[in-house]
């Protein structure tokens, strides 16, 4: 697996799930992904963590918010990237968040298409920014190539979204959610347990 440190500091506990999820599925070593629901438990944890891909809300109005969370983690670890997630932008944030070097600043609520869009286009500029996880991933031919492969998927978003009614089997059905599992694109229908492969759907 590949041996990269991230930390997601979000109140939703299901977007934490969700960003975890799609960190396991490019091949990252899960025991290295931490969250926290508060800036202030999420600088604890990263004291000791000092995390390489930090994922955090905006914390607006916080004493300790998000862009100065990253700020005081990239003390812990310079080469540190992070990308920001907020219920309300502005142009204000836009402004901020680019001096600060986000590498994207997405609006919340945002898709499982837009989430695996922007991350997969962020975990290419932490491998070209920090050699040391570039040289890692070289390392290691097989995590290299299955890492690669998703990455070109997560690139490539699927043509199916949340909430959208397909045809499976001959039957229409909604979609409950997508994912990307093992640089396969994965969705769970309303009308089923398990997950299917997108490739399995048609337009109703």
């Amino acid at each position: 697996m590949i041996q990269v440190r991230f930390l997601i500091a979000e109140r939703s506990k299901k977007l934490q799930t969700f960003l975890t999820a799609l960190f396991k599925s490019f091949s990252f070593n899960p025991e290295l992904i931490k969250t926290a629901q508060t800036p202030a438990d999420a600088l604890t944890i990263a004291t000791r963590h000092a995390p390489d891909f930090l994922v955090t809300d905006w914390f607006r109005g916080e004493a300790l918010d998000g862009i100065e969370l990253f700020r005081k983690i990239s003390a812990l670890n310079p080469k540190c990237q992070f990308g920001l997630l907020s219920a309300d932008v502005d142009a204000e944030q836009i402004a901020l968040a680019n001096s600060a070097g986000a590498l994207f600043l997405l609006t919340k609520p945002c898709t499982g298409a837009q989430l695996r869009s922007e991350i997969g286009k962020a975990f290419k500029l932490l491998a070209i920014r920090n050699p040391a996880i570039d040289a890692h991933v070289s390392a290691h031919a097989a995590a290299a190539a299955r890492h690669l492969a998703t990455l070109k998927a997560a690139t490539q978003l699927p043509t199916f979204a949340e909430g959208e009614t397909v045809l499976y089997r001959g039957r229409a059905v909604s979609i409950q959610y997508v994912i990307l599992r093992k640089g396969q694109m994965m969705v769970k229908l309303h009308a089923s347990k398990a997950l299917v492969s997108a490739s399995e759907l048609s337009r109703a």
